[in-house]
């Protein structure tokens, strides 16, 4: 099993500059964890001691307002890492961790991530990471930083737009996906699609949203900035 182990951690980019060495002295620590879908892996309440892999399915980091809505503040994907900021820290989750399908993945303690960054490759790479997450971070602030659904709405869909590869206006996604994406409830976000259908800026048909203005796209008119 400590062969696969190290056979998964080289696929980390975090640790793909590490030697063989290094490898093998944290799989020795490493642990392999398997969630069924709903199950609830870690909450606020719980201090962050290790850096986590999806070695295959998907985790959903969720916070929640108030009023009982539920705020996805990310999806982490097969072949993705999460906790490398707090993990350092020591610091709570920033929310519930939930699989939302089967899902495996490998606990990196911190203290054998601290050991491995002796080695300076392995110490950029920690650095780099970093780095994505924090901009990622930025992002996600900016888009709930939107004082009303519809300026979230516009800053989220230019995002997926700009994240394409093609120059088409048509996005994929469900109502539900996105609702938890801007913060909003999916019965508020359908009659914010209704609403926009009836003007002629988009068209909606199943899971696929056309934008036929990209002005109203691209203006970024926040109501509380009036």
């Amino acid at each position: 099993m400590k062969d696969d182990l190290e056979t998964i951690m080289k696929k980390i980019p975090l640790f793909s500059r590490a030697g063989e060495e290094a490898l093998k002295c944290a799989a020795k620590g490493a642990v392999v964890k398997k969630l069924l879908p709903q199950h609830v892996y870690k909450t606020p309440f719980d201090r962050c001691s290790c850096i986590s892999y999806v070695i295959t399915g998907t985790l959903s980091i969720q916070g929640a307002y108030t009023d009982d809505r539920e705020l996805v503040m990310r999806q982490v994907h097969e072949g993705e890492t999460f906790g490398e900021v707090i993990a350092l820290s020591q610091e709570h989750y920033p929310g519930w961790i939930t699989a939302i399908e089967q899902t495996e993945l490998l606990e990196i303690p911190r203290s054998i991530v601290l050991d491995m960054c002796k080695d300076k490759q392995v110490l950029e790479g920690l650095l780099e990471d970093i780095s994505r997450k924090v901009i990622y971070l930025s992002r996600r602030i900016h888009l709930l930083s939107g004082g009303d659904t519809e300026t979230r709405l516009k800053r989220w869909l230019l995002e997926q737009y700009r994240l394409q590869q093609h120059t088409d206006p048509v996005l994929s996604f469900t109502v539900t996906a996105c609702a938890a994406e801007i913060g909003t409830t999916r019965e508020t976000l359908s009659r914010l699609f209704s609403k926009l259908h009836k003007e002629g800026t988009i068209t909606r048909e199943h899971k696929t949203l056309t934008i036929h203005d990209m002005q109203w796209l691209e203006e970024d008119h926040d109501p509380r900035k009036r």
